[in-house]
């Protein structure tokens, strides 16, 4: 990026696109620098993929770079490919180069970036006792771009405030849900009347919101169970928020939050109501709380905007 003082590039500096695309290698840090600036606030993720185009997801939608970095939609005008001696690179920047130290985050698909950020990662499992130890080599890299929105959780903070049990936020991928979780930790606690939260944050998502969260507490590295049943134990929470419910102990945990007095907050993935009463985790779920109200986002192309309000009765 070509700044005119230093001024200018302090403003930038803010964006959260321009601090996700710092944690890369020089190389591909100022390819994407490079990008149009008014673009910027509108891009989600950056994925690379060995031997396929660089794609940049904007607004729901995939865009590629042309050789000057401007964009385009059609993947014949790509430019830029990488190989696997690129790829590694990336995956290493992206570890700050002691990939030991994301051992057990590698394990798990991912690789947790400061401030918020996280980067998937696909590639060959290496198995070991039955048990995925880490990927090799790595043949797809989505590095996220984790940002804030200030009011995005206004249309569930009335019924989040009222509500006796549990609510769950779902939509498909890119739709909004933990920009929203994070909206409401730090609505929930601060302000004129806070409430004691705590954060089952296990890929440390959640926690970019840490210097504006008055009343919350952050358990970030533990598995979700482990950190609800800790924070139910230890933190006295009036809420329990998580992100990404997705196993039967995580249910049991929460189950036993809510018998503790604890209310609930988390999301899960399901692109339609109709799946989300499909599935299995939502079936789980059920066994084990009770829920006041379910929250559908619209989708990746409106990403953040409450589409429906439902009890359960009324989903069903």
């Amino acid at each position: 990026m070509h700044c005119k003082g230093a001024e200018r590039h302090g403003r930038y500096q803010k964006d959260p696109y321009e601090k996700a695309v710092s944690l890369l290698e020089p190389q591909w840090r100022q390819v994407l620098e490079r990008v149009p600036e008014e673009v910027w606030p509108t891009i989600s993720e950056i994925r690379f993929r060995l031997f396929q185009p660089l794609v940049l997801t904007i607004q729901g939608r995939p865009a590629f770079l042309r050789a000057d970095s401007t964009l385009t939609s059609c993947s014949s005008e790509a430019k830029f490919c990488p190989d696997q001696s690129t790829l590694n690179e990336i995956f290493a920047s992206l570890c700050d180069y002691s990939v030991h130290t994301h051992a057990e985050e590698i394990r798990n698909g991912y690789i947790s970036l400061p401030e918020g950020g996280r980067a998937g990662i696909g590639g060959h499992a290496v198995i070991s006792g039955g048990q995925i130890q880490t990927y090799s080599p790595i043949t797809s890299i989505d590095l996220r771009v984790p940002r804030e929105m200030p009011g995005a959780a206004d249309p569930l903070l009335e019924t989040v405030r009222t509500m006796c049990s549990a609510l769950i936020l779902f939509g498909p991928p890119a739709s909004g849900k933990t920009t929203i979780l994070k909206d409401l930790i730090v609505q929930l606690s601060s302000g004129e009347s806070p409430h004691t939260v705590a954060v089952a944050d296990e890929r440390g998502e959640l926690s970019a919101v840490r210097k504006s969260a008055v009343l919350a507490d952050f358990l970030t590295g533990a598995p979700k169970a482990a950190a609800v049943t800790q924070a139910v134990r230890s933190l006295s929470p009036e809420y329990i928020i998580c992100d990404e419910v997705s196993t039967k102990e995580e249910t049991q945990a929460l189950g036993y939050a809510l018998g503790s007095g604890v209310k609930l907050i988390m999301s899960l993935h399901a692109n339609s109501r109709e799946e989300l009463l499909r599935r299995r985790i939502f079936k789980e779920l059920k066994r084990y709380i009770e829920i006041d109200c379910l929250a559908q986002l619209a989708g990746s192309k409106s990403p953040c905007k409450v589409k429906s309000l439902y009890t359960v009765e009324n989903a069903l």
